[in-house]
This record gives C-alpha cells, sequence and structure tokens, in this order.
C-alpha cells in the first residue's frame, strides 16, 4: 500500500504586513534587493521603493549610472512604471586630459533616457554653480522638453542654478510647457533675461489667454539668487497669466518688485510665504484666504 504524505502549506504573511515591512525599509536598498529575493509576490513591492526616485549625480559617476539605467530600461521596460522621480545635478568633471566639463552636457544616453520614463511626478534638473542654459546638448533640452510635455502624472519641476541671460527664447518655451503640464514649479538661483523683447511681448499676449486656460500650474517656488529675476517674472506672467494659488518667495529686493509681482499673480493667491532678505534678514509668513 503506498501512503503518501501531505505537506502542511507554508505559513504566509498577510501582504498588508509584508507592504509595511517594506516600506520600513524603504531607505536602505540592500534590504530591499535583499527581500525582493524572497518571494516572487514581494518582488513588485520592492521594486516600488527601489526605482521610485532616481538620482543621477555628476559627482557619483552620474554619466555611467545613467548608461547603466538606460540599458536596464531597454532591456526590462517594465521598470520604467517604478520611477516616479528624476533627479538630474549637473556639474564640472574633470576629464582624463585634464580639461573642465560638464557632465550630462554632452550626454549621449540622457536624451534617450529620458522618453523611457512616461510615469514621472517630479523631474529635477540642477547645476552645480550658475551654468549657461546654451551649454547643454539640444538634443537633451529637445528631450526634457518633450518629457514635460508628455508625462501625463507630471506635478513637480524644480530646476537650479541655470543661466538664461542670453536664452530668452529657452527660458520662455520652458516655463509656458511647465505651466502648461506641471502643478507646481521651484526655481532657485536662475539667471533671467533682463527683459521680454518687444516682439515676443506681443507673441506672448497673443496666446495668454490660451495658456490659462490650459494651465495646470498651481504653485510657484522662487528662490532668487544675487541678481533679481522678479521682474522678469513679473512681465512673464503678465503676458502668459496663470491661477497661481501657492507661493513661496524668498528674495532680496525692493519691496516694489515684491508687490508689483503678488499685483499680476492676482486675487486667486490663497497661499504666500515671503522671506524677504535685507541687510538685517527679515521673514514674513502670509496665509491669503478668499473672503468674498
Amino acid at each position: 500500500m503506498t501512503v503518501f504524505a501531505r505537506i502542511a502549506p507554508k505559513p504566509t504573511l498577510p501582504l498588508e504586513l509584508v507592504e509595511t515591512v517594506i516600506a520600513f525599509l524603504s531607505s536602505e536598498s540592500k534590504s530591499l534587493r535583499a527581500a525582493s529575493l524572497t518571494s516572487r509576490t514581494w518582488v513588485s513591492i520592492c521594486r516600488a521603493h527601489l526605482f521610485r526616485r532616481i538620482v543621477l549625480h555628476w559627482c557619483d559617476e552620474g554619466s555611467r549610472r545613467s548608461d547603466s539605467l538606460y540599458t536596464l530600461l531597454t532591456r526590462n521596460p517594465r521598470i520604467a512604471k517604478y520611477i516616479h522621480e528624476l533627479s538630474i545635478h549637473e556639474g564640472l568633471i574633470s576629464s582624463k586630459h585634464s580639461h573642465i566639463t560638464f557632465c550630462f552636457a554632452q550626454s549621449s544616453t540622457l536624451p534617450k533616457l529620458l522618453p523611457l520614463l512616461p510615469q514621472l511626478h517630479h523631474i529635477e534638473f540642477r547645476a552645480s554653480t550658475l551654468t549657461p542654459w546654451c551649454e547643454l546638448n539640444e538634443e537633451l533640452v529637445h528631450a526634457l522638453m518633450r518629457t514635460i510635455a508628455t508625462s501625463s502624472a507630471l506635478k513637480e519641476v524644480v530646476l537650479g542654478s541655470w543661466n538664461f541671460a542670453s536664452q530668452l527664447g529657452a527660458l520662455d518655451a520652458l516655463l509656458t510647457v511647465i505651466a502648461k503640464n506641471a502643478t507646481t514649479l521651484s526655481l532657485t538661483d536662475i539667471a533671467t533675461p533682463f527683459e521680454l523683447a518687444h516682439s515676443q511681448a506681443l507673441v506672448a499676449r497673443r496666446y495668454s489667454e490660451h495658456l490659462q486656460c490650459h494651465a495646470t500650474l498651481q504653485s510657484l517656488v522662487i528662490n532668487e539668487g544675487e541678481v533679481s529675476s522678479l521682474p522678469f517674472y513679473t512681465n512673464w506672467f503678465l503676458q502668459k497669466p496663470t491661477r497661481i494659488r501657492c507661493l513661496h518667495l524668498t528674495c532680496s529686493t525692493m519691496q516694489m518688485n515684491v508687490s508689483e509681482f503678488l499685483s499680476v499673480l492676482g486675487e486667486l493667491l490663497e497661499h504666500l510665504e515671503l522671506n524677504v532678505r535685507t541687510g538685517t534678514r527679515y521673514e514674513a509668513l502670509f496665509d491669503v484666504n478668499e473672503e468674498h
């Protein structure tokens, strides 16, 4: 007589408990990689934390990491759905020939990588020091603009330490595509042109109503550098109005410039945090609530 021994099923942990444990390990990449090998059901949960935020930093072999990520996504496109935040930090590095160069400025991989990330919620593009925007690869700028324009889940764009002083058209195009597709924009140490050209202003007025009807931008964060950018932003938002409801402004400028900028944003502003740097540091926090 043949006797079949019944093997007791392995105990399974509740999915809620697994998610809680893995969430607790979300900042420990080594632990997450180890956990993903424990069970097939754990793989997608671990990947959601492992790939949620990708940082490409110039001083951390950014180009190599960009190449590796591009290779990974071309071999396994399903990984892209887990990537919701992309942070790119441009900087200066020394090449083998002792020349100073930009890490991503002439990157051949990054422009091809950006279109592979359709589920981005957050895009950050910073430079280590104030860097001319014109130094960037034209293909990279086009890929960045297209990514902002086509990412249906996009919520926030962060730009830092870029010099647009001689790039009026580039800054205008960038702000326009962001205003139409992102809900939050953060600008830190952005060198702007002195003013909008007259011809540019006429074109801007022509499309101002169209932009306002389609703009999604609601929250604006401006941290000024050494030179005030408020006059430019005042003129730009005057000609291309959007429905800004929340403003965080840090500046060292004349109160008149601040007042003019606030008046341009209009009565839709609900929350204002204003930090004005003068000889003696002055900080003011305002909550603007509609009472009409």
